[in-house]
């Protein structure tokens, strides 16, 4: 536990990524033609995570994955746009 712990508070990065990864893979499976999808075993895992510890983001990868979101709804709203 000391080790995850000492993770948790130097790297929480990590965390960050295996969430992203172990939901993206449970979100793939499917139990006799059911799947929950991606994005809420992502957030499932996410919340499992969250429980080993308080987990503090760096303030430069906050800006650059808000950059990217705030970047891709935009595309994403014009390509909607755009079909009407």
């Amino acid at each position: 536990m000391g080790l995850i712990n000492q993770t948790v508070t130097h790297a929480p990065e990590i965390f960050l990524l295996l969430a992203v990864a172990l939901g993206t893979i449970l979100g793939r499976l499917r139990i006799r033609g059911f799947a929950i999808g991606a994005t809420a075993c992502t957030l499932m895992v996410a919340i499992l995570l969250g429980q080993l510890g308080t987990f503090v983001i760096p303030p430069l990868l906050k800006s650059l994955l808000l950059a990217y979101s705030s970047s891709r709804l935009a595309i994403v709203r014009d390509q909607n746009f755009l079909l009407r």
